[in-house]
């Protein structure tokens, strides 16, 4: 690729903002409180999916990647560069995933309702509403690109040609990363401003070379998800396709009995960026496949489907596409084989681990209805992660999700706590209220006992406190949880007191045990 060149961007380079007038611009730079992505206003119709490039960079970088990729089949070079730029804001992973060494098996991680149609070349750089990508003479300053909307109806990208343009894979180069600052234009394209989270694709500037603005991150797939809605259970899905006698044959999920479109890459530039559409499909096999005679303008790309809707929720995922060979399968989802441990107490909580395969793709962690809010993926075959707070006790099921689907089931039981627990308040202060937590079984009555001895007996089997001093009852609720409080007395400062809660089940007539003793002493 040789040496940098002296027009080589600074560390950070700003983006220019899609050009939706000046006074407009500069409010991008000020999110709500509430988020760091912004809004351009707007979204693009389905009719108005299509992506393509006009080939006209001058430098050899642009198109120095000549290798093809199995998983973006017909395209190589600035093409190739473009459109994994596109599709790492799909709704799922763009076939195996694979394509990028930034994020391998990664690209598609947008999780909305929305899908690019690749659509490749254009003959030439189009008005502002053709949707296409192309270099443009001269320069701008610190300027690196710019996007030029009303977005409802398309848009155009266009690309100083001041800057050496590289087009990857490897990360690892010195000119301006041609994916990375085309992710963060079709973050534009698509209807979204800048964003002030730090690393987000949507920053206002790029890092280094821009290689890390090919991944988008947590704040750019919620700005997109804002606009589009979180990915529809009831979203069309490609998953494979099969090509015998002129006939291919779509398989998936969530198709209509009648009415669907095929849309295919065209294999010539056209002026519009049209698919190619076969309609009025009918489903089989409960909407999981549909079968069309192969048209004679599908060439190499993708391939999506519509359903009967006009919703954004109607589109398909692309799925790569080559009428004359195949593309990589997408990954398996995630195999649980065994959970650890198989139940928590309610109170206590506690971490779970995973082992299994297929978690090195893991997004997200499913308990019940409820998901994880962090884990770690420790290898591909182990996961470990905090469950959310229990909703019911009994068991439930718990799924790890790939960007794509979620994996077997596995059943977890939060449980009631046996024996009874109690935790105090971080602070006694005299005057002032006091709590302590306690944990026991579902529907029982806790009592709270105080004692200034630390001294225990047997009873019924059970470590009870000498001497105690019975303050409070508290049935607990349903989870087995609940508090006790007192006022503690003025004038108590430096008093250690020692507590414990028994139980008693009245369902059964029963004395259900006692907690730990616990200490506070009273700071002032």
């Amino acid at each position: 690729m040789g040496g940098p060149t002296a027009a080589a961007p600074p560390m950070r380079t700003n983006l220019l903002l899609p050009v939706v007038g000046i006074a407009a611009a500069g409010a991008l730079l000020v999110p709500p409180p509430s988020r760091a992505f912004s809004l351009l206003g707007g979204a693009l119709a389905l009719d108005h999916r299509d992506i393509r490039i006009f080939d006209n960079f001058t430098d050899p970088q642009a198109n120095s990647n000549q290798t093809p990729d199995p998983n973006f089949p017909g395209s190589v070079g600035a093409q190739l560069a473009a459109w994994k730029g596109a599709v790492e804001w799909g709704s799922m992973l763009h076939g195996s995933g694979n394509g990028d060494p930034t994020q391998p098996f990664d690209l598609g991680s947008g999780g909305a309702n929305f899908d690019y149609a690749w659509q490749r070349l254009a003959p030439g750089v189009g008005s502002i509403d053709d949707k296409v990508n192309s270099e443009l003479s001269g320069g701008s300053g610190g300027i690196l690109a710019f996007t030029e909307t009303p977005i409802s109806d398309g848009w155009r990208i266009r690309y100083y040609s001041t800057w050496t343009w590289e087009d990857g894979p490897e990360a690892d180069h010195p000119f301006v990363d041609l994916q990375g600052v085309a992710c963060h234009e079709l973050g534009h394209a698509l209807g979204l401003g800048h964003s002030s989270a730090a690393g987000a694709t949507m920053e206002p500037f790029i890092s280094g070379n821009g290689s890390s603005g090919r991944s988008i991150e947590a704040d750019d797939s919620a700005g997109l998800q804002s606009i589009y809605g979180a990915k529809s259970v009831s979203k069309p899905r490609v998953g494979g396709y099969a090509i015998a006698a002129g006939v291919v044959t779509i398989s998936g999920a969530n198709f209509s009995p009648s009415n669907n479109e095929l849309w295919f890459t065209r294999n010539v530039a056209q002026s519009a960026g049209t698919p190619v559409k076969v309609g009025g499909l009918t489903s089989s096999a409960g909407g999981t496949l549909i079968s069309a005679a192969l048209p004679a303008a599908a060439g190499p790309g993708d391939v999506l489907v519509r359903n009967n809707g006009s919703g954004h929720a109607n589109l398909s995922n692309a799925f790569p596409f080559d009428p004359n060979g195949t593309v990589p399968p997408p990954p398996a989802p995630p195999q649980i084989a065994s959970i650890a441990p198989p139940a928590l107490q309610s109170f206590t909580g506690g971490q779970l681990s995973l082992t299994g395969s297929g978690f090195a793709l893991a997004k997200k962690v499913q308990v019940g209805a409820q998901f994880a809010q962090s884990f770690t993926v420790v290898s591909d075959a182990l996961i470990v992660f905090g469950p959310p707070g229990p909703t019911a006790l009994g068991p439930i099921d718990v799924r790890v999700w790939n960007a794509n689907e979620p994996g077997n089931a596995v059943p977890f039981a939060w449980a009631d706590n046996a024996p009874p627990k109690l935790l105090p308040g971080a602070f006694a202060i005299s005057g002032q209220p006091f709590t302590w937590s306690a944990g026991g079984g579902a529907g029982h009555v806790a009592v709270l006992a105080l004692s200034a001895s630390p001294q225990t007996f047997v009873f019924e089997g059970w470590p009870v406190l000498l001497s105690p001093t019975i303050v409070a009852t508290k049935a607990l609720d349903a989870l087995g949880l609940g508090s006790v409080s007192i006022n503690v007395p003025p004038g108590s400062a430096g008093v250690t007191v020692h507590a414990q809660i028994g139980t008693l089940d009245f369902t059964q007539g029963v004395f259900a045990g006692t907690s730990a003793v616990v200490a506070s002493t009273v700071f002032f």
